[in-house]
């Protein structure tokens, strides 16, 4: 009996097996592979959109905080933009810190490292890269009062910052290039 099944075995047509080749495997993980690979480039764009959108609002309520205590103290207050050191620090009119309002700690803002860690700080229109705010609130730079609307600072092309003359409202615009 065993022998009449191995001969019915070897009798019967051979049939396609069903299952993957290699180069099938091969093609399927490599488009897999792209797929994930263009997914994470926009997640990690998207990151790095909203890290420099994010320095840029603070650096706004960063120059209304300063021209608010200008106002409020009666005492002229300074915004000193470093380009090189890719930071800005507020200070009194005879360069001491100001304090946070939050923390207490000197008031510099650094960028390229933690939670802006993709962040450039580029571009500034002010003389001596310094915004003044009068304790009247009036912005100056250090080659006096402001009389058209200033570029205080681009951050990575994408997004720059202005301050307005007489009032010092401060506006944030979207620019259409990004530096990569």
């Amino acid at each position: 009996m065993n022998k009449i099944k191995r001969q019915e075995a070897r009798q019967r047509p051979k049939t396609a097996q069903s299952g993957f080749t290699l180069a099938e495997i091969v093609v399927v993980l490599t488009v897999v592979g792209i797929m994930l690979a263009i997914g994470l480039i926009k997640i990690t764009k998207g990151q790095r959109t909203s890290q420099i959108h994010a320095a840029a609002a603070q650096l706004v309520a960063d120059l209304e905080f300063a021209q608010e205590t200008a106002i409020a103290t009666g005492r002229e207050v300074r915004v000193h933009l470093d380009l090189e050191n890719n930071r800005y620090s507020l200070t009194w009119a005879d360069g001491t810190l100001l304090r946070t309002p939050a923390g207490n700690r000197p008031f510099v803002v650094t960028f390229g490292s933690g939670r802006f860690k993709s962040v450039h700080l580029q571009g500034c229109q002010l003389n001596g890269h310094v915004l003044r705010f009068r304790p009247n609130g009036h912005p100056m730079d250090s080659g006096g009062s402001l009389t058209s609307e200033r570029l205080v600072a681009n951050l990575n092309g994408l997004y720059a910052v202005y301050v307005q003359p007489v009032t010092g409202s401060v506006r944030l615009s979207r620019t259409e290039q990004d530096d990569g």
